[in-house]
């Protein structure tokens, strides 16, 4: 017996079906688009007979259900269905074509898919045009099917399904005086599901722009270009006309300017030169179809599509035209996914690379330092310690142990393999240097291939590493000296590309980082400390590294109470996916979230699902947490911005996203230890907020002393503050967030 989950996923992956034509993804969309293949019942019948069929073999050959669901199985096979139940009549002969027609489509298309998808390329409708046409040439000796007159005597086939009232509708329909170019665009729409009237195409343009602002502007563009294009050249208006051929053009700028690529300028303009190049193709092919007596279809859209993708990936450096890397689906989900990623993700590539030791140090010499830092060595940094004064030393300064940063523990930067040690050389007397042995006691530990750190100038016997030892970020590795050219104890520090004690420098950032001036900090990411500055490594606090620590497999049960004052409990799974990120899903709700954890941050990347769900709301409160005690220093992002409930003002920023934006976002956190105990801190607070702001210009990221951050903006914030304890007497690390200010949630405890 089939299972109501089952019958769901048939019925989605039904309507998916339909909705890949347009490259909509959500069946409530797609309804509609049944509905207009329908305006011809049989033709309509038939498409979906097919899409059952294809995916009916495809459950009992076991192929993927969740690909199944998406559509990407049926859609052509739909198309073949549509088609084949427009050329002819019903009977039996008509019905097995059908089913043999549809599993021709199946096969066909996963042939596609394992030949193209390997080399990263979409099959789009070419399975659709193999499987039609060769159906087309081989039925033509089949004289049992019955060529269809639907077409042809309109308004018999009206007045059979729906009476006179349905012919004098048509009637009226026909009537209207629509401007020639608004009337063959719409037609042109009807016709990407060979519906050649202008109602259907009405509704596919609605269709299309209530699921994508974007994708309608660019199929308008499209058209408009591809028409024009013939108007200019004095081209045959009678290839549009016919069979609305035109629909190639919005396809085309569909899929290029909006699909494929990432929406903006540069994408327009790709399309803007690819519409030209298949009303070219339209031209060429006509003819030589019209000897073959098939129809063109979209022949000219695939061609221009996969040639443009082909040339674009062959680029050495991806500028200009971006290609989405990771496709959501909807042209808006891409284009404010790659915005928002490209302000915060621009360090991801970055190995984060901490400074290399406790407390304050002062950069005593810089990179292209006037000492030594020149040349090949120009990208080093050299550390001591100085106390108010800008001394390094206490007393007279005549002993190594008088110098604050003698005997100091050394971290390591990054977690690695200890690949290079040299632990032999006594330290110097203050004001001489080995020269024989430059470097003196040395450290190089490999984090990656073509990355490594070394640390120099170290104190002898104080090594707690030996060579092959795997270190963890922030592990103590030796102790600080003067060994080598060291007149007086400082630590060397540099970043290269090889193994070797004298490999040269690499410009390198340090992930954050503190810079101490005038009683004043400063939080720092990704940048170089400069010479004779302060600075301070950031220093974990472990309950808040823990409070996110989840491991693959565990379960977190939340309370969650609404603003009705209802309470709701779900459970939470989080796990590791192929891409080795981090998430935690939701059963409840069918949503995904995505994050990073590391020794000093929280960071919520993606989310897909329902943006009212509690798992949602840990998503806006936890966009970018620093987990450390710095009460003054506010940690600022930017959130996607459909994922703060814009309103009714998305729509209008959707139209005009790809050429500028009025709304941005906002994000700020802010982090305190709330109690000490024995054994370190035992609780902590977070404090967080979220806005949208209306203007012109993207405002400037600046630190705040309090959540005033979107006083007198026009869209409500989302606020609150997370409670982390200690694990002490059994209660959970991540206590609760409450929210201050929030559209439907008061509070997520954590159990």
């Amino acid at each position: 017996m089939l299972k109501k989950a089952d019958l769901d996923e048939v019925v989605d992956g039904v309507l998916n079906s339909y909705g890949q034509i347009l490259f909509v993804d959500k069946p409530r969309y797609s309804r509609w688009l049944l509905l207009v293949t329908m305006f011809f019942p049989f033709s309509g019948i038939s498409g979906l007979y097919a899409v059952l069929v294809s995916h009916g073999c495809a459950r009992l050959l076991g192929f993927d259900r969740q690909l199944i669901s998406s559509g990407f199985l049926g859609y052509n096979a739909l198309m073949t269905g549509i088609v084949l139940g427009g050329y002819f009549n019903l009977n039996a002969a008509l019905i097995v074509i059908l089913t043999l027609a549809s599993l021709l489509t199946l096969f066909i298309t996963l042939w596609f898919r394992k030949v193209l998808y390997d080399k990263n390329l979409p099959f789009l409708s070419l399975p659709f045009l193999a499987a039609v046409w060769t159906m087309l040439l081989s039925v033509r000796g089949y004289k049992s099917l019955a060529l269809s007159d639907a077409g042809i005597y309109t308004y018999n086939e009206l007045a059979y399904w729906g009476g006179l009232g349905l012919v004098r509708w048509y009637e009226w329909l026909q009537q209207l005086h629509i401007p020639g170019f608004w009337d063959v665009f719409f037609r042109s729409m009807g016709a990407i599901f060979f519906q050649y009237n202008l109602l259907a195409g009405v509704i596919i343009t609605l269709v299309l722009l209530w699921h994508s602002r974007i994708a309608t502007v660019y199929a308008f563009l499209g058209f408009l270009t591809g028409y024009y294009f013939f108007r200019f050249v004095d081209g045959n208006f009678n290839e549009l006309h016919y069979s609305y051929i035109g629909f190639n053009f919005i396809l085309t700028s569909i899929a290029l300017g909006s699909f494929f690529l990432v929406p903006g300028f540069w994408a327009l303009l790709v399309s803007f030169l690819a519409v030209p190049m298949t009303a070219i193709l339209i031209s060429a092919f006509t003819g030589l179809f019209y000897s073959a007596q098939l129809p063109l279809y979209s022949l000219p859209f695939n061609l221009v599509v996969l040639m443009m993708i082909v040339v674009l990936r062959q680029r050495w450096q991806a500028s200009g035209p971006q290609l989405v890397v990771d496709q959501q689906g909807q042209p808006e989900k891409n284009l404010y996914s790659f915005q928002s990623r490209a302000v915060r993700f621009k360090h991801l590539y970055w190995l984060p690379i901490q400074l290399p030791f406790f407390g304050r140090w002062r950069v005593s010499q810089g990179h292209s330092g006037d000492i030594t830092h020149q040349g090949a060595f120009a990208w080093a940094l050299d550390f001591d310690v100085v106390d108010k004064h800008s001394k390094t030393y206490k007393g007279e300064g005549f002993e190594c142990s008088d110098y604050y940063c003698y005997d100091k523990p050394v971290l390591a930067p990054a977690a690695g393999w200890v690949v290079q040690l040299i632990d032999e050389i006594p330290d110097n007397d203050i004001g001489q240097s080995n020269l024989e042995h430059n470097w003196g006691n040395t450290l190089v530990i490999k984090h990656l291939e073509g990355l490594y750190s070394k640390l120099s100038h170290l104190k002898a016997g104080s090594f707690s590493v030996k060579l092959g030892d795997f270190v963890q970020t922030g592990e103590v590795v030796a102790r600080c000296g003067s060994s080598g050219r060291s007149p007086e104890p400082h630590l060397h520090f540099q970043m290269q590309a090889t193994a070797f004690i004298d490999a040269p420098t690499l410009w390198y950032p340090i992930a954050q980082f503190l810079k101490i001036a005038d009683q004043k900090t400063e939080l720092l990411h990704f940048t170089i400390p400069q010479e004779r500055e302060v600075v301070s490594r950031i220093e974990t606090v472990a309950i808040a590294r823990d409070a996110f620590g989840w491991q693959p497999g565990q379960t977190i049960t939340v309370m969650a109470e609404n603003k009705l004052g209802e309470i709701e409990q779900f459970v939470w799974n989080a796990g590791i996916d192929m891409a080795n990120t981090r998430y935690l899903y939701c059963e409840q709700s069918q949503s995904t979230l995505w994050y990073i954890a590391s020794d000093t941050n929280m960071m919520c990347t993606t989310f897909r699902g329902d943006t009212t769900s509690a798992l949602h709301a840990f998503f806006i409160a936890c966009q970018h947490l620093l987990l450390a005690d710095l009460p003054d220093q506010w940690r600022n992002d930017e959130p996607e911005l459909p994922q703060l409930h814009p309103g009714a003002w998305l729509w209008l920023q959707d139209l005009l996203a790809p050429f500028f934006r009025f709304l941005h976002t906002g994000y700020t956190s802010n982090s305190r230890v709330t109690e000490v105990g024995v054994a370190g801190p035992q609780a902590m607070e977070i404090l967080f907020e979220a806005w949208i702001r209306l203007s012109l210009k993207k405002q400037e990221a600046k630190p705040y002393s309090s959540l005033e951050a979107s006083k007198g903006f026009r869209f409500s914030q989302i606020s609150g503050k997370i409670n982390i304890v200690s694990a002490a007497n059994g209660l959970p690390l991540l206590r609760e967030i409450s929210f201050e200010k929030h559209p439907k949630w008061c509070v997520l405890q954590f159990i």
